[in-house]
């Protein structure tokens, strides 16, 4: 069986959405989900089942921290799903922001859109092409697997915001322009490909777009 459906989703909530303190104590890779962000992973358990069935089968590709491993174990367990595996990429991981404290990431922030968020370059960290191209990497190596027999029917990656609209931004072939105008995914939002005899791939659920222009926080980029 060769995969049929690609699901690429936003890990729930965590402390990270709720606490502007917690990177004060925790690390990204320690940040934990929230109370919220558990319920929202077994309510993302019962979506799941209903498009891929109950015991179809399923694997997922998570990124490296705490938040994304956590949401995948609540989703696996609540589906009683025998056919549901993932496994933990270090190729998913966010992008490297380098040091980032609270006295420093505002300016941060502001350059990296004056930049253009695509294009920044983190002082000690990785910049906007090389976060990129390490995720074209890993979809290469995704799509490699996709037309193997032993591959699931369904395919599902757990990421962050930012890093999903990346990889959508791959697979569809997104210009800079358009991918500056998408809203980041809600927690537990999922975003649906169809994949084409032809190997490529069609979105099934929309995306949706931010006011850039009405947002009094908006940062043009230069």
């Amino acid at each position: 069986m060769t995969a049929q459906r690609l699901i690429i989703i936003r890990h729930a909530e965590s402390l990270e959405d709720i606490d502007n303190n917690a990177y004060e104590f925790l690390t990204d890779e320690e940040m934990p989900l929230s109370e919220a962000g558990k319920v929202q992973s077994t309510n993302l358990s019962t979506e799941l089942r209903s498009i891929i069935g109950e015991y179809a089968p399923i694997h997922f590709y998570l990124a490296p921290c705490l938040r994304v491993t956590e949401t995948a174990r609540i989703v696996s367990d609540a589906m009683r799903n025998p056919n549901c595996t993932y496994s933990i990429e270090e190729m998913l991981k966010k992008q490297d922001w380098g040091p980032i404290t609270m006295d420093n990431r505002k300016q941060i922030e502001r350059e990296r859109y004056e930049a253009g968020v695509l294009r920044y370059a983190f002082r000690s960290g990785e910049s906007g092409p090389e976060f990129i191209a390490r995720y074209e990497r890993f979809l290469n190596n995704v799509k490699r697997t996709l037309s193997h027999e032993s591959c699931p029917e369904n395919i599902a990656i757990i990421s962050h915001g930012f890093e999903i609209r990346v990889l959508l931004m791959i697979l569809l072939g997104w210009d800079e322009d358009y991918f500056e105008t998408l809203a980041y995914p809600n927690n537990c939002e999922f975003k649906r490909l169809d994949i084409q005899p032809d190997g490529s791939f069609a979105l099934i659920d929309q995306m949706r777009l931010h006011n850039l222009s009405g947002s009094p926080n908006f940062i043009p980029r230069k």
